[in-house]
């Protein structure tokens, strides 16, 4: 066979292998992406409903502080049960629905955005091949897409929550809502579409501190998994990392 020939030929497998490495590459992150996507929409849903009682007696105390108090120097637990009792069950779940939605796409959204700036930065670079079996962190890189993750997703869900906390606070105000269709064009006919966007600014301002309690989590998941010997965190070490 003539050798240009030979030359020609290996150049065409080196460019299928390349794109089949690729095309491997792109499903795995995409298979990744989706993960990331699910696992947060499951948390988000889950953890607001077992929480969203709490979430109702601070908003309560948030709005109407004197109302709700029961004393200067009680134990917080017994005010939290005080001011249980002074609510109706029902409304101790008033806003569950947009509260849930809310939570299930702002997380599910902020989980996909910052794996996949993640990717694009090639935030962790990691090399378990050396002794110490160390993972290294791009500590920028990280707090650049937990930022971005959290600005969306701010955007995305900030009409729901507000949808949720006019539910939760509608019995100490003279309007009265039948459920979140309701509450949702009630606010943009009386107060305009943008009205949905209140509070905006502020909840951006705290976008930098779930930018730092995702750094720190990064960097204390990949000293753990260094310790395991690169084998992933266990369950107990993962929500001691996500507590942290």
């Amino acid at each position: 066979q003539h050798p240009t020939a030979h030359i020609n030929s290996s150049r065409k497998m080196k460019s299928s292998l390349d794109r089949a490495r690729v095309s491997d590459a792109a499903l795995r992150s995409n298979e990744f992406l989706l993960g990331s996507f699910l696992a947060g929409t499951s948390s988000g849903l889950i953890s607001s409903l077992v929480t969203h009682p709490l979430d109702v007696i601070i908003t309560r105390i948030q709005a109407d502080h004197t109302k709700y108090r029961i004393s200067q120097h009680t134990n917080i637990f017994l005010e939290f049960i005080g001011i249980s009792k002074k609510i109706d069950i029902s409304n101790l779940f008033a806003g569950v629905v947009p509260s849930s939605v809310g939570s299930t796409v702002s997380y599910g959204v902020y989980f996909l955005v910052y794996n996949y700036c993640k990717e694009i930065y090639h935030f962790r670079k990691e090399d378990l091949a050396n002794a110490n079996q160390t993972a290294h962190i791009d500590y920028i890189a990280c707090i650049v897409s937990s930022s971005i993750a959290g600005v969306v997703s701010t955007l995305i869900s900030q009409p729901i929550w507000m949808i949720k906390t006019r539910l939760q606070l509608q019995d100490a105000s003279c309007i009265k809502y039948n459920g979140v269709s309701h509450c949702f064009w009630d606010i943009v006919h009386r107060e305009g579409l943008f009205a949905l966007f209140k509070g905006t600014v502020p909840s951006l301002f705290l976008v930098s501190g779930v930018s730092i309690h995702f750094t720190v989590y990064e960097d204390l998941k990949a000293r753990l998994e260094a310790a395991n010997g690169g084998q992933g965190m266990t369950a107990t070490q993962t929500c001691a990392a996500a507590a942290a």
